[in-house]
């Protein structure tokens, strides 16, 4: 399959989508916590006893044990989709490669969730009397039971609550069984013991719509509550109860209609190759284009040395929320006839003016360019920072100097080779990263730590990749890509056994807020408390406010739990003006509560120490000695503090009156 300038690759048939059909056990989440791949399906059972005792009468004894169970199971919400296709890998004259993906016209997208909730109790009762094992050695006996009754039963609640709308409104809420397929899938998750659940789901599929020429489809999942006013008529209530006798029913009314579109849109191919030693190769063609059912997107062109092996195709998929009010007249007769007419619709969230909820997600799915199977996401990376009391994070953002834990988690056990290495790479590279982890046979999760040290982070410069700045407020964040895998299975090759996730790295940074003179407005991260007024000249006029003629401010350091504060800090301070350009030649004094002091007239390095965050603080105080011309406005400058890739920098926003 190598492919040489102008040579074509074509792979015929393919699937592109979420695997195993249109499953949403699958199907890539609505709305994910970042590092799920899938949204597979979880479930939730709990037990407890109610009354449990022994009573003891001579020669007998009578038990009871009686207790509750509940069970819950949710598959998705999510969206499964499966295209298939032919695809042609081919390099153009012009120097670009190209991939090509002829859609077929059997496309299936499915979106929404299904449920299951059930909710039993149950109790057993024996009477038992000591008796002799055998008539010839009464002195030998043991415990025979004279009733041993154990009853369990269990309630389907959403079951229940359909009937309960029906009694209410007068017909049966359209609720859909989830179908066959998935539901047998689900049906495992739904019972415990003999307490079993039923599963619904709200879901919908895109009605024939499909890619090519459509640059996006919409799958709409929905769930109807009619009212029935033939109900609630005793005469119109008895002619569709003659009705019935000949299988038939006539509904007119009113019934909501709970829409939940999601419209799914292909960005982009990433091509995966594998070069003669065995090193993958990965590159991007976007945008996808349509011509009829082929969808095009170009990049860079294939080496002829390489090998594709896999087809990563990304998506973006955006989910909305609607209730619509309308108004249907609906005639069943037997199987000839049954049509539901909507006389008229009113969208509720427009009427009422309130938003409509709407939420854009990224997801990828990836294609087997060998077999021509959509690829299963077996593991997912999730990381999880250890506790600060500085820093509340979500899952996938760490913090450092703090040890966090990534979890590695299966779809399925692990049956493959015993105390297997799962390999983890990450890029950029980071320096004592652990790079494997052992994975047992019949194992459903592994995980490691690790912890990053705080310091300078990179500038994203792309002139020069390897420039790296002081974390900072505005600028704090380092992102890495972590990639977890396992050795492929040849037994069951269209599951992947890789996953691969962003973490984001919180660095620490200096803080400099007010303490003491004339508060102003600072920075939007810090803008009740970054900034102050100051005059340099007491004898001239501040736009009608009294104005200090100093300002002190406290510097803290956010620590980790457990650090000790540094008593020894080289902090570099040095003025911009407001166009941010350095500022010189000015008689700006600084004294720290230490005893250390400082010219700004230039930039000035001082030895501190830095306190905790929160604490009572390190503080430090300014004055702006250089009197100039009224000229009844303040100028801006900020007033910079770095203290390196350690510790970082701050900057204190100073609004200065009659200055020079």
């Amino acid at each position: 399959m190598a492919t040489d300038v102008n040579a074509l690759t074509t792979v015929n048939p393919i699937h592109i989508g979420t695997g195993d059909g249109t499953n949403l056990a699958y199907g890539l989440p609505l709305f994910p916590v970042i590092g799920t791949a899938r949204a597979g399906i979880s479930n939730t059972s709990l037990s407890g006893p109610i009354l449990d005792f022994e009573l003891l009468v001579l020669f007998s004894r009578f038990k009871l044990h009686s207790y509750w169970i509940y069970l819950m199971g949710v598959l998705g919400p999510s969206i499964a989709f499966d295209l298939p296709a032919s695809v042609l890998l081919s390099n153009l004259p012009s120097g670009e490669g190209q991939v090509q993906a002829t859609l077929y016209s059997d496309q299936e997208i499915l979106a929404g969730f299904g449920c299951g909730l059930a909710a039993g109790a149950g109790f057993s009762l024996a009477q038992q009397f000591y008796l002799p094992d055998k008539w010839y050695s009464p002195w030998k006996g043991s415990w025979k039971n004279a009733l041993n009754l154990n009853v369990e039963f269990n309630i389907d609640v959403i079951q229940v609550l359909l009937y309960l709308i029906q009694a209410l409104l007068g017909s049966k809420a359209e609720a859909k069984k989830i179908p066959a397929d998935k539901a047998k899938k689900f049906d495992k998750y739904l019972t415990v013991g003999t307490v079993a659940a039923q599963a619904f789901s709200f879901f919908g599929g895109n009605n024939g719509k499909r890619f090519g020429p459509d640059k996006d489809v919409t799958a709409t999942a929905q769930f109807v509550i009619p009212i029935d006013f033939f109900s609630f008529i005793p005469i119109l209530k008895a002619f569709n109860k003659g009705l019935n006798k000949i299988v038939g029913s006539i509904q007119f009314g009113t019934q909501f209609r709970v829409l939940m579109p999601v419209t799914l849109t292909l960005d982009s191919f990433e091509v995966t190759s594998q070069d003669k030693t065995g090193k993958d190769i990965s590159a991007t063609y976007k945008p996808i284009t349509y011509s009829g059912s082929v969808a095009t997107a170009k990049g860079p062109s294939f080496p002829g040395t390489a090998d594709p092996k896999r087809l990563t195709t990304h998506v973006t998929y955006t989910t909305a929320f609607t209730i619509a009010l309308e108004f249907c007249f609906r005639i069943t007769i037997c199987k000839l006839l049954d049509r539901n007419i909507v006389l008229y619709s009113l969208d509720l969230l427009e009427l009422m003016r309130l938003p409509r909820p709407s939420v854009t997600v990224a997801g990828s799915v990836s294609t087997d360019l060998v077999t021509g199977c959509a690829l299963l996401p077996q593991m997912t990376l999730t990381f999880m920072s250890g506790p600060d009391p500085h820093y509340p994070l979500p899952d996938n953002t760490v913090v450092t100097d703090v040890k966090f834990k990534a979890f590695i988690v299966f779809g399925a056990p692990w049956e493959g080779k015993d105390n297997v290495d799962c390999m983890i790479e990450t890029n950029p590279e980071i320096k004592g990263f652990p790079t494997s982890v052992k994975v047992r046979t019949g194992a459903s999760n592994a995980s490691f730590e690790y912890m990053f040290e705080n310091g300078r982070i990179p500038t994203g410069d792309p002139n020069n990749p390897d420039s790296t700045a002081p974390p900072s407020a505005t600028a704090p964040y380092a992102t890495y890509v972590v990639r977890a895998s396992l050795p492929p299975d040849p037994s069951q090759p269209c599951l992947d056994w890789e996953v691969t996730v962003p973490v984001t790295v919180l660095n620490r940074s200096l803080f400099t807020g007010f303490y003491d003179g004339t508060q102003a407005m600072g920075p939007p991260y810090n803008e009740a408390a970054g900034g102050a007024e100051l005059n340099a000249d007491p004898s001239k006029a501040t736009g009608g406010a009294k104005v200090a003629t100093y300002v002190v401010a406290k510097y803290e350091f956010p620590y980790a739990p457990g650090s000790t504060q540094a008593n020894q800090v080289d902090i570099n301070m040095y003025l911009l003006d407001a166009d941010r350009n350095l500022h010189k030649g000015s008689d700006v004094a600084v004294t720290f509560d230490s005893g250390a002091t400082a010219n700004l007239s230039s930039p000035a390095t001082v030895k501190v120490p830095l306190a905790m965050l929160g604490s009572a603080g390190t503080t430090f105080r300014l004055e702006w000695r250089s009197k100039g011309p009224e000229t009844n406005y303040s100028s801006l400058f900020f007033l910079v503090l770095d203290a390196g890739g350690i510790y970082g920098q701050s900057e204190f926003w100073l609004h200065v009156w009659n200055w020079s």
